[in-house]
């Protein structure tokens, strides 16, 4: 092997361990770039102001959505309308969630953490949890704007994997898949059209369909109250799921306290729901399945202990059979 440098000689030892240092080089290099854009996505889709139209795939549904979005005086805003179908709204403002349903004349209250779509990845995200490998991929023109492609995969069975479509520009989130053994995509969010906004005032986030005949039901902030000490406790979570949230909440129809606690692993969510055995009519027994959301349900000690999340079947029924009474 000859170097330009006739005076410069490669040892086939150091020509194996360049070759080595290079290679290795490379994919770090690119799993930084990967979460850099994965981190200002979470960014963008928390502070930046902008309305569109959106669809969701789940399962044999499709709908369509008007969305806009906010970020006032450092709360998150943001209003969903239903397109197809029976009307319906929803509006987001912090936690507070609120959703209206016209045919009904019904309004109702409710407080809870995350995304009002998913998969999204969550709006604190500081980092690629490690469970998760990413990679970033080729670009594609979503909603008539260049992406670029963010792959994500799950290091065990405990978790989905995403594709995410993500503005090169803005860094909003233009399509998201999320995806199951094989590559199976289990529900697909994509805008179909999108405008980012310089600002958006408060008046775009006022219910379209409200009115004074609307029977209005929850107080986020007199039905829920923050649990320091819970009286229930998971003993065995999947690897890298920790507690981000403790309530005790007032649930329709009974209206009896129920603690809810949320769990995450940086990207997925999944709520746990300990009520009074015979509150429920027809409580969960064992596992169920709605799309890409599992849950699985079980009586502990004369309670009725419900887990469901947007993840596998292995982790809600993992989770569930850990509740333990502390």
């Amino acid at each position: 092997m000859r170097s330009a440098d006739p005076g410069l000689r490669w040892s086939p030892l150091a020509a194996v361990l360049l070759t080595m240092l290079l290679t290795g080089a490379a994919p770090a290099r690119a799993a930084d770039e990967a979460g850099a854009l994965l981190m200002r996505m979470a960014a963008a889709m928390r502070e930046q102001a902008y309305e569109g139209t959106l669809v969701y795939e789940h399962g044999d549904r499709l709908e369509s959505m008007a969305i806009v979005h906010g970020y006032i005086d450092g709360r998150e805003y943001e209003r969903l309308r239903v397109l197809n179908g029976e009307p319906f709204e929803i509006i987001r403002e912090g936690e507070k969630v609120t959703c209206v349903w016209p045919a009904e004349r019904r309004m109702l209250v409710d407080q809870r953490p995350g995304d009002l779509l998913a998969p999204k990845p969550p709006r604190d995200l500081r980092a690629l949890p490690p469970n998760y490998q990413a990679e970033l991929g080729e670009t594609a023109r979503i909603a008539g704007r260049e992406s670029r492609i963010l792959r994500i995969r799950g290091e065990d069975r405990y978790r989905y994997g995403y594709r995410m479509w993500i503005d090169t520009e803005t860094a909003l989130l233009l399509r998201s898949d999320l995806i199951g053994r094989e590559d199976m995509v289990y529900e697909r969010i994509m805008f179909t059209h999108i405008e980012p906004l310089d600002t958006v005032g408060r008046e775009r986030f006022q219910p379209s369909l409200e009115g004074e005949a609307y029977s209005r039901h929850g107080d986020p902030a007199a039905d829920s109250t923050r649990l320091e000490n819970p009286d229930w406790k998971v003993t065995d979570l999947p690897p890298g799921f920790r507690l981000v949230s403790h309530h005790n909440q007032a649930m329709p129809p009974h209206g009896e306290a129920v603690q809810h606690s949320v769990y995450t692993d940086g990207l997925a969510s999944v709520s746990i729901f300990v009520e009074p055995a015979g509150t429920d009519a027809m409580p969960l027994r064992g596992l169920s399945r709605m799309g890409a959301v599992h849950a699985f349900g079980r009586e502990v000690e004369g309670h009725q202990v419900t887990v469901v999340g947007e993840v596998p079947a292995a982790t809600v029924k993992r989770i569930a059979r850990g509740v333990r009474r502390r």
